[in-house]
């Protein structure tokens, strides 16, 4: 199994793993690694877009979550040994939306229940694995572990 990278098929890099979601109409191959330290939101974005690298330059990220599916497959990548990972949203002060780390609009999240986002101070997103939902934390004031998505 290869991973598509929208021009050819390639195999992950070393230590990287091949995760394939099964729970779409037309399956879809990711390329995941897990990093098993803790660091603030900002460390695990920046250590992520030089994890794996090309002649063309950084080809990965901080894990986005595009839809339902990827939330549960980044879950069930993650296990449940880790309580919670960063993911790559966050939000702007005072702005209603949230973004993806690279600046694009975020897709809609699935907030864990009873917690809303709020728009007050700027945050950062985790993913609660045991609960496969996501939250908004303070991005400074928060370490924890993430994964990387090759893009």
């Amino acid at each position: 199994t290869c991973f598509w990278d929208g021009v050819r098929c390639r195999d992950c890099p070393t230590s990287w793993e091949i995760v394939i979601s099964n729970g779409t109409r037309q399956p879809r191959i990711y390329c995941y690694v897990k990093v098993d330290f803790h660091v603030n939101w900002d460390e695990s974005v920046s250590i992520c877009s030089t994890a794996a690298t090309s002649f063309f330059g950084p080809t990965s990220h901080l894990v986005y979550i595009d839809n339902l599916q990827e939330l549960t497959d980044v879950s069930v990548f993650a296990t449940n040994q880790y309580y919670d990972i960063f993911i790559g949203h966050t939000n702007s002060y005072n702005y209603p939306q949230w973004f993806l780390s690279n600046g694009t609009l975020s897709p809609p999240l699935h907030w864990c229940a009873g917690l809303s986002a709020t728009y007050a101070t700027l945050a950062c997103t985790r993913l609660l694995i045991g609960a496969a939902c996501v939250t908004n934390i303070v991005c400074h004031g928060w370490t924890s572990r993430y994964i990387c998505k090759l893009n």
